[in-house]
């Protein structure tokens, strides 16, 4: 049967299907399902996240009366349940991960209109046997298949101009490159690569559990990164002399390999393509090679003095657990010691930089010394060194990026340099043993999520050099109990203090204009804050903070739906401003007591919003100044009231 003819005979079976769905009882293929959506400035629809359960799904063509253009990044993700879908004409593109994961998936019928398919689109469809690609697809990313263990046919609905299947290989045509594999084994348990590749893609081989040997062909130049990720069961790789570029993580976790020879001809290797290779006893290089060279055991660059592959056998033979990276070196490369078992680092003065990934997942990390020379960080470059209990930033560093020293659940201190400007998105996020820290005067930015999660911290203070603060960067802080905040702030972002049950007190700064979002969502321990004239308060910004007592509001223009919901102990709120206005009437109080009292002027917009509570009107404000408000209401600043 030739390549037309089983298009033909897999197109029959799925349109089948497809009808089959059609004609199921109502209830059964589309129960509970609906689509969150964007409609795009095409008048197209995006599907951004299926929302639902059901085995068999017919993707509408049209959603309110749009017509479905789009299958966005990880809409129908890890929905377990699915057994077959039938993605409508019309749809021009599939996201990346769209419909990864999906376990049960056995089958998915692609319209002839798909013209691109986005990186990882299907992988871990652990179902999926074969599917059915339309002619006129222009784009693949990298390995839509990767994970699929049981994929062993790709099948064009015609002659397409940019890819083809042969070899038991999908290829893209343009640069002979191979995509993925399709788990078609020779009877001693090996492949062979076709003669014409000259790239093995991303991830192209990604977890071949049954792979035992893989003969590259000599033309080959480039194999990306992850292109043999997990494959467990591979012993034996040669690598040819045409290779140019080897890239990070190329054989990462291929569990039994034990020897690989580098080729002279190689001209880069980006990273480090053996991380987690814990049989791996010889990386063997010629006495003669230009730029790479071994020493006691460890990987080289001579040119760069950059060190790439501290080998996972090296580090667990290592006397005591301790590596002293010998001097002249200036770069720790890019996942260098990822997934080593060593207990301690000495670096020499002379290193300057640490690249990406450098100690990630280096679980039994006890102690890591790097010189105050060194003046940058990679991301996730100590990320998950979970054995960690103390670090110090060199006082070079101005930047500590994104996730630098997050998920390092046992560290408790660390020692941050008077230089530091930024600290990034994540960068300790989860550090849940974090009890203290002393953030320096200079820092400009604390980035989205930087303390997310870190359990332990009891209290912050941010210095007044501080000007942008990320979403949710203390969410979490469940031990958190006191916060100072610069007095130039003028925006509490989106969840910044969410879920820190334990906050007690927070200075505002007078300057604030906008509370975000969550900002304060689930302080059960706040009884009492003092705001000043702010602009916004933004959606559920209070809510749930049970113990609060009391809140008065002035200059404040807006407020949001839920703010201050389910505040169980509110008893009184005070509107000292005539024309705030409230989102979502009768929903900024919701499940507050029932003794509640409202203090405000009679026929404002925010007397309207109150009707469902009992409400004191003008007459009785004046009997409600605290120690920063003046009887006409007015605002007490720091410098009068004595701070």
């Amino acid at each position: 049967m030739n390549q037309r003819e089983k298009a033909t005979r897999r197109l029959c079976l799925l349109l089948a299907a497809a009808v089959l769905c059609l004609c199921l009882p109502a209830g059964v293929a589309c129960a509970a399902i609906n689509y969150d959506k964007t409609v795009l400035e095409n008048d197209t629809i995006r599907i951004n996240k299926f929302q639902g359960s059901a085995e068999v799904v017919e993707i509408p063509k049209e959603l309110d009366g749009y017509p479905v253009a789009e299958i966005g990044d990880q809409a129908f993700s890890m929905k377990r349940d699915i057994v077959s879908v039938v993605v409508p004409e019309g749809v021009v593109s599939i996201g990346t991960k769209a419909f990864s994961t999906c376990d049960s998936m056995e089958q998915i019928v692609l319209p002839k209109s798909l013209k691109s398919i986005g990186t990882k689109a299907f992988s871990n469809c652990k179902g999926l046997r074969s599917i059915v690609l339309p002619e006129g697809l222009e784009y693949m990313g990298e390995n839509p298949f990767a994970g699929c263990d049981n994929l062993t046919e790709i099948i064009f609905a015609g002659e397409n101009a940019y890819f083809e299947v042969r070899d038991g290989a999908l290829i893209r045509k343009e640069d002979h490159c191979l995509v993925s594999w399709l788990h078609q084994l020779r009877a001693d348990g090996s492949y062979v690569v076709p003669k014409d590749i000259r790239i093995i893609g991303y991830d192209a081989f990604y977890y071949c559990k049954d792979l035992i040997g893989i003969e590259l062909p000599e033309g080959l130049e480039v194999i990306s990164q992850s292109a043999f990720n997990t494959c467990k069961e591979l012993q034996e790789v040669y690598l040819p002399n045409s290779l140019r570029l080897l890239e990070n993580r190329a054989f990462q976790d291929c569990d039994l390999l034990t020897t690989v020879k580098i080729p002279d001809e190689l001209e880069d290797m980006a990273g480090n393509p053996f991380t987690g290779c814990k049989s791996l006893t010889g990386i063997i290089i010629s006495g003669s090679h230009p730029w790479l060279e071994m020493r006691d055991g460890v990987l080289f660059h001579k040119e760069r003095k950059e060190l790439l592959c501290c080998p996972m056998v090296k580090t667990m033979s290592e006397k005591g657990g301790v590596y002293d990276i010998p001097e002249g070196t200036e770069i720790i490369g890019v996942s260098a010691f990822e997934s080593s078992q060593l207990k301690k680092i000495n670096a020499p003065d002379s290193l300057t930089t640490v690249r990406d990934y450098a100690f990630s997942y280096c679980e039994a990390m006890e102690e890591i010394n790097l010189p105050d020379t060194v003046t940058s960080i990679g991301v996730m470059a100590f990320e998950y060194c979970t054995s960690l209990k103390k670090f110090t930033v060199p006082a070079g560093v101005e930047t500590l990026p994104s996730l630098a020293l997050a998920h390092n659940e046992q560290m408790e201190e660390v020692i941050l340099p008077e230089g530091l400007k930024t600290i990034g998105d994540s960068a300790f996020a989860i550090a849940k043993a974090l009890k203290e820290i002393t953030l320096p005067e200079g820092l400009e930015t604390i980035g989205v999520t930087a303390f997310d999660s870190c359990c332990s911290l009891r209290e912050i203070v941010i210095p007044e050099s501080v000007t942008t603060i990320g979403i949710n960067a203390f969410n979490n802080c469940s031990s958190l109990r006191s916060a100072v905040l610069p007095s130039g702030l003028t925006n509490i972002p989106q969840g910044m203090f969410a879920k820190c049950e334990k906050l007690e007190e927070v200075k505002l700064p007078n300057k604030l204009k906008t509370i975000g979002d969550n900002a304060f969502m689930s302080c059960y321990a706040l009884e009492e804050i003092t705001l000043p004239p702010t602009r916004t308060i933004g959606v559920n910004a209070f809510a749930y903070c049970s113990s609060l007592k009391g809140i008065l509001l002035k200059d404040v223009k807006h407020i949001k739906k839920g703010a201050f919901n389910y505040c169980e102990s509110l008893l009184t709120v005070t509107f000292l401003d005539h024309d705030t206005t409230v989102s979502e009437t009768s929903a900024i109080f919701k499940n507050c007591p029932d003794e509640m009292v409202v203090y405000v002027d009679e026929g404002t917009p925010a007397a309207v919003h109150c009707e469902d509570v009992e409400m004191i009107f003008e007459e009785n404000l004046r009997n409600l100044d605290g120690s920063l408000w003046s009887t006409a209401g007015e605002w007490v600043s720091d410098e009068e009231d004595g701070g």
